[in-house]
């Protein structure tokens, strides 16, 4: 058996031992399903990790009268800048995702409501942040960027909540929680794999 082949075998034992703990769990949660498609294509150059309240939407606001929250994105300009934002990475093979605390069914909702939701590979909400064994961000994005062997210069957080930035394991870009992303974060975030992008395209 050769190097490649133990390589693969190993691989197939640690997805397979993740794969029984998290089932054993109990927790249906969208780390399952991610982890049971283990599947990192060749084409995928880096990771985006979107938070949802406050960073995709401009502002989580609770309605007094009906006591449900509503997401408000913002006005038709801010959409259209995220969505640049959005093709921008995807042209570049950057693999986006949205690490929230929210509920994935909500998120869902609110991303298909302005059409962003075929930007996104996974959604991964607070069942899945909330399992014993992971309960940060921090802790959820290390193990994510270990099962896909994911540089740290190759993955970032974008988060408007410091506390979810602190000591993470990759880059972090923090987001006024008051505005959610601006024009002035999509650029510093289109920019943030520049030099990488340079290497992948031979610039």
């Amino acid at each position: 058996m050769n190097e490649e082949n133990i390589d693969q075998v190993y691989k197939g034992l640690q997805f397979f031992l993740i794969n029984s703990i998290l089932r054993m769990s109990n927790k249906y949660s969208n780390l399952y399903y991610g982890l049971t498609n283990y599947v990192m294509t060749k084409n995928t150059h880096a990771v985006i990790a979107f938070d949802f309240d406050n960073t995709i939407t401009e502002n989580t606001v609770k309605n007094n009268i009906t006591g449900h929250y509503e997401y408000l994105m913002g006005t038709s300009a801010r959409c259209n800048l995220l969505h640049k934002l959005f093709a921008y990475l995807k042209q570049r093979q950057v693999k986006l995702i949205i690490v929230s605390l929210n509920h994935s069914e909500v998120i869902e909702e609110q991303l298909k409501k302005n059409d962003f939701l075929k930007y996104f590979s996974e959604i991964y909400d607070r069942n899945t942040i909330g399992l014993k064994s992971i309960k940060t961000k921090q802790k959820f994005m290390q193990l994510y960027m270990n099962m896909f062997e994911i540089m740290s210069k190759n993955c970032l957080i974008v988060d408007d909540q410091e506390d979810n930035l602190r000591n993470a394991p990759c880059m972090v870009r923090h987001i006024n929680h008051q505005t959610g992303i601006t024009q002035n974060d999509a650029i510093n975030i289109m920019c943030c794999f520049k030099n990488t992008y340079a290497r992948w395209y031979g610039l």
